[in-house]
């Protein structure tokens, strides 16, 4: 399961897709979900409250990485 502190295990709560962001601006921290860019959501993630996703839309995931 992908969280902003990379693989870890935990209850899904989120769908993702490979090449988004996952972070998390008070801790610090984030992750780009690996693999070719899509827009399929068809990784698990485990995101908390505070925890954001940047999306590949419009090409914002490659300009926050």
């Amino acid at each position: 399961m992908w969280s902003p502190y990379g693989l870890v295990d935990a209850k899904a709560t989120a769908w993702v897709s490979n090449g988004e962001v996952i972070g998390n601006l008070k801790d610090g921290y984030a992750v780009r979900v690996p693999g070719r860019k899509n827009n399929k959501d068809t990784k698990l993630a485990a995101l908390s409250d505070g925890d954001f996703v940047l999306s590949n839309k419009y090409g914002i995931s490659d300009y926050a990485a």
